[in-house]
């Protein structure tokens, strides 16, 4: 998830900076078509990039929420991005339903692409809120780790796993 939050910032940092100057990543001088073109590339690339947000933040936070009860910091971060997430489950739930056979939602006969630029355009301001809480997120999210962070033995290799299906302490006996 936090993948996901660092490609949409720089996403969003490149869509921000074409809006600033008006031209491409490449010096390109851009018309109308051009930005709104920048502006549709970037909307379908996020919602593609937030679905895991959306997709894994509620449980995240659920859990985070409880660790910062007495922190009213924290807490009013974690409950601004709840309220954000829960503005942005329509979208989702629009995504998803899309792709369920017996759906009868309007869009199941719009091209997946610009499904999802408009799913993405709705979720800008929600893209918006969590890129500037990141930082706190990350920070509320370790605290509020079980057993933190997972480190590896002071010796610094991580033991090799275990096979699946332990191997027979002796060989078979032929069969007859």
């Amino acid at each position: 998830m936090i993948t996901a939050l660092d490609e949409l910032r720089a996403a969003y940092d490149e869509v921000t900076a074409i809006w600033v100057s008006g031209r491409s990543s490449d010096g390109t001088l851009l018309d109308c078509h051009g930005l709104r073109e920048a502006n549709r590339t970037f909307a379908e690339r996020a919602w593609r990039t937030f679905q895991p947000v959306l997709t894994h933040a509620p449980g995240l936070l659920k859990q985070c929420g409880v660790t910062v009860t007495g922190r009213s910091a924290d807490a009013d971060i974690v409950a601004q991005l709840s309220e954000t997430l829960a503005a942005s489950q329509a979208a989702l739930d629009a995504w998803r339903l899309r792709h369920h056979p017996g759906s009868a939602q309007p869009w199941r006969l719009v091209p997946p692409a610009e499904v999802r630029t408009r799913l993405g355009l709705q979720a800008v301001p929600a893209i918006e809120t969590w890129l500037a809480g990141r930082g706190a997120f990350v920070r509320i999210a370790r605290s509020a780790e079980p057993s933190g962070p997972a480190r590896p033995p002071v010796g610094g290799s991580v033991p090799c796993a275990q096979p699946a299906v332990p191997r027979p302490s002796h060989p078979p006996a032929p069969r007859r």
